[in-house]
């Protein structure tokens, strides 16, 4: 007649503590382990875990974790940070000008140069674009540079 199989905690290496993994005794009377572990806290199982050092694969995705969150910080930290504006370029509206300039991505660097130009033949212009607001900013360039260019196009052009 058959045994009805049946179900136990395993016993640690002494016997005193239950380990957390379910051990079924079959009719062949052979002793396996079951692959879903039971949820059983006890002080053996945690001390266990807290002496077994991770893996190595375990120790690597540990370790990408946690640089990852710092590369997260970090990222975050420099897109909300502005610029640092030097002493030098605060006090001096042309380099503060050029600063200014060189922020505006939409520019070609052909376009900058120019501007650039226009900003250390003529001072004063260099303070008032560094005065206006961002918008005041666009909208001046955007005329400054047909302005400079039809005086480029009339420079080029020779009078017989």
């Amino acid at each position: 007649m058959p045994s009805t199989p049946s179900c136990f905690l395993a016993s640690s290496a002494g016997g005193s503590a239950p380990l957390s993994v379910l051990t079924s005794v079959s009719r062949s009377a052979k002793r396996r382990v079951s692959s879903t572990p039971l949820v059983v806290e006890s002080e053996t199982s945690s001390r266990k875990c807290a002496c077994q050092p991770l893996s190595v694969t375990a120790q690597a995705q540990k370790d990408g974790s946690e640089t990852m969150k710092e590369l997260t910080v970090l990222i975050k930290d420099f897109l909300q940070t502005p610029p640092q504006v030097t002493s030098a370029a605060s006090s001096d509206p042309l380099a503060h000008a050029i600063i200014l300039l060189s922020e505006h991505k939409t520019l070609t660097e052909d376009d900058q140069l120019k501007i650039a130009d226009y900003f250390a033949r003529d001072k004063a212009q260099a303070t008032i674009f560094a005065n206006f607001p961002e918008t005041t900013r666009a909208a001046w360039l955007e005329k400054t540079l047909c302005k400079l260019k039809s005086n480029m196009i009339h420079d080029d052009v020779v009078i017989v």
